[in-house]
């Protein structure tokens, strides 16, 4: 500070005589002194700022860093062990439950919950049919009814499964199968599928302890496990399963009685003779002044109840060739006569009361599916929701 002084002075003493006074010269040295003193203080304050700066620089990038590094780790656990492998992927296979109307099939009483997604998936009567597998092969994903083989677990000396379970199919004949940190891989590559990662009744194990070193499918054979792996006997516990224990095919769980939200009433489905099937609509808490029309949907088209000689009304009246009107308690019951045809094989199905001229009023039942093997007698009931 003395130095920047003395360059004052010196600069002072330089300017001509006559033109500054003594007070003059003050007034202008304490201004100059000024300047300069805040010059420092901008500088200093400057200093302090680009090491700030220097140092969140430096934190950010170092942040930068570990975010690039290990967050798709987090995102995706257990990433570090397929990053750069083959999948894969089954997209046919649906994770949610089959629910099915049948004919002719056999069913079995599964009160097992090795198959438990969260839901009490494939728990009570499940429809199997015994002949999918007379002309074609299992393939991944399917839930196939088996013999249980008989075997000794370690373990568990004493386990005793069933003597027939269900379980799904995830290896086929000659392929390598490994489990590590609950995740299965096929012949090396990543199986990217629901039914790929170990699931506790539902919910996604993390940190999975579940080993399984590389097991070769024999020829004849296949691999499978249950969805449900903690509650589940099955290749992880006793093996490959030879192909003359399959006993079949699971197509789906058998339910009379389709429970729904909203419920608004219910379809009575029953197959009177051979060839013919009678869908039975009854719809509660409709507008008594309203008009609808009923109509059968799948695959391949759809049917509309009518015209009026081809119906039978037990609630309601028909107003029209395919309309019909509720009674003043806002119920509708109509029945229709249909040749089999008109469902069979034509995949999921639903039934459909829509209004007339509120175009968006439409009760409906839940997908279902018809499946017919040998002439059978059966009264199915499927609720029916609004949505």
């Amino acid at each position: 500070m003395k130095n920047d002084m003395d360059k004052i002075d010196n600069k002072l003493a330089l300017l001509p005589k006559p033109s500054l006074n003594n007070d003059r010269k003050q007034e202008i040295k304490q201004s100059l002194a000024e300047i300069i003193s805040e010059d420092h203080k901008v500088k200093k304050e400057a200093k302090i700022m680009d090491g700030m700066i220097v140092k969140m620089a430096g934190v950010a990038a170092i942040t930068l860093f570990l975010l690039l590094a290990f967050i798709p780790m987090l995102q995706n656990e257990g990433s570090h062990l397929n990053q750069g492998i083959k999948r894969i992927t089954d997209h046919s296979t649906k994770e949610t439950e089959e629910t099915v109307i049948s004919t002719g099939f056999k069913e079995v009483n599964h009160l097992y919950d090795n198959m438990d997604r969260g839901h009490r998936e494939y728990y009570g009567e499940v429809v199997v049919d015994e002949k999918a597998y007379a002309k074609k092969v299992p393939t991944r994903g399917d839930i196939v009814y088996y013999q249980t083989p008989e075997f000794t677990y370690d373990k568990n000396p004493d386990l005793n499964p069933s003597e027939y379970e269900i379980a799904r199919v995830v290896g086929l004949p000659g392929e390598k199968i490994e489990i590590k940190q609950g995740q299965v891989y096929v012949n090396g590559a990543f199986l990217d599928t629901f039914y790929g990662r170990e699931y506790h009744t539902g919910k996604l194990v993390k940190n999975s302890k579940v080993e399984l070193k590389e097991v070769k499918i024999p020829d004849g054979h296949y691999f499978i496990l249950g969805d449900n792996w903690w509650r589940s006997i099955d290749s992880a516990v006793f093996g490959p399963l030879k192909t003359q224990l399959i006993m079949g095919k699971v197509l789906g769980v058998e339910n009379d009685t389709v429970l729904l939200e909203n419920s608004k009433g219910h379809v009575k489905i029953d197959f009177v003779k051979t060839g013919v099937i009678d869908f039975q609509v009854r719809a509660e808490g409709l507008d008594p002044n309203e008009n609808y029309t009923i109509s059968i949907h799948n695959n391949g088209g759809g049917v509309t109840f009518g015209p009026k000689e081809n119906v039978k009304i037990q609630a309601g009246e028909v107003v029209g060739e395919v309309t019909f009107k509720p009674n003043s308690a806002g119920v509708l019951e109509v029945s229709m006569l249909n040749p089999v045809r008109i469902v069979e094989g034509k995949g999921e199905i639903t039934i459909n009361i829509k209004s007339e001229t509120k175009l968006k009023e439409i009760i409906t039942s839940e997908p279902f599916e018809i499946l017919f093997g040998k002439a059978d007698d059966l009264d199915i009931i499927v609720d029916l929701y609004s949505n």
